[in-house]
């Protein structure tokens, strides 16, 4: 087995080799199915709903009440999720009912290397905004994002995080906090943003990355494609979330990557009708982005 190392000790963490072994097995995976015979969208998708829908059986679920749930979700959230998240979610989904509350909770993710936030609530635009301002303020580092919106009006999404020394929250203290501050926040119907006042790591203040982004086209889910590369900071996706507010536009989904001080994100847009963005909201989000991204007061 080769041995692997970072080039710092600061750009290693649980996260990043979760998903070196991720890319490990399913390269094993690719190479023993055959480099001609790939594995399908609905197979994999099939393949999932299968071992979480025996996993919740197993565990005395019912099956009306698995079909409930999963009636409600696209095919997209099979695809993006594991058995193992699919049958977490399902069974918190139906044990909080009709509740209108905000659904929060945390569990260490073994598998991916962090700490998983997962948030069932009404789905609102600035949702994203106010999500990532909180965990951001609460010390978090947000590694992965997976934004859903079920059949009926409510937002799935799910934050891998991290402390700032780059690992996953065990304490139940520390838990506990961050799900009753996100849970009184999301609970509330204040239109006051929440404030980023942590400051960035005193290295970081050292390096000057230009803020660049690419606009490009998803064109089988028919979504606008935002690839944004800028300087990490505290703040920086709730920022994002503000300008995206502001333009009137709705994220369905984020991929996080973060190298150093260098942040490459990678966001998955439309408009409050579900379109790809038109010219003039390139345009807005560009000029709020720049705005908000360069101006150090904003928070």
């Amino acid at each position: 087995v080769a041995d692997i190392r970072a080039t710092s000790p600061d750009l290693w963490n649980s996260w990043k080799g979760a998903l070196l072994l991720e890319l490990y097995n399913a390269t094993i995976e690719a190479l023993a199915r055959g480099l001609d015979n790939p594995l399908e969208q609905d197979e994999a998708i099939e393949e999932s709903r299968a071992e979480a829908y025996e996993l919740l059986v197993n565990e005395g679920l019912a099956k009306a009440d698995i079909e409930a749930v999963w009636n409600t979700l696209e095919d997209e959230y099979f695809l993006r999720h594991t058995p193992y998240e699919i049958v977490w979610h399902t069974r918190l989904i139906d044990r909080h009912g009709d509740s209108n509350r905000p659904l929060i909770d945390l569990r260490h993710s073994s598998e991916r290397g962090g700490t998983e936030v997962f948030i069932y609530t009404r789905a609102d635009d600035t949702l994203f905004e106010r999500t990532t301002a909180l965990l951001d303020q609460l010390g978090m580092d947000i590694h992965d994002a997976r934004i859903i919106t079920t059949r009926d009006g409510f937002a799935l999404d799910t934050y891998m995080i991290l402390d700032q020394s780059g690992t996953p929250i065990k304490g139940d203290f520390e838990t506990q906090e961050i799900i009753d501050v996100i849970s009184q926040e999301l609970g509330t119907l204040s239109k006051q943003r929440p404030r980023v006042t942590r400051r960035p790591p005193r290295q970081f203040q050292h390096f000057n990355i230009a803020t660049r982004m690419h606009f490009g086209t998803d064109e089988p889910n028919e979504r606008t494609v935002l690839e944004l590369v800028t300087g990490d900071r505290p703040g920086l996706l709730s920022l994002v979330g503000r300008a995206f507010s502001e333009c009137n536009i709705r994220i369905q989904n984020a991929r996080i990557a973060t190298f150093g001080a260098r942040a490459e994100d990678v966001f998955y847009i439309t408009d409050t009708d579900n379109q790809p963005l038109s010219e003039p909201q390139f345009e807005c989000v560009r000029t709020c982005l720049t705005r908000y991204l360069n101006d150090t007061d904003t928070h």
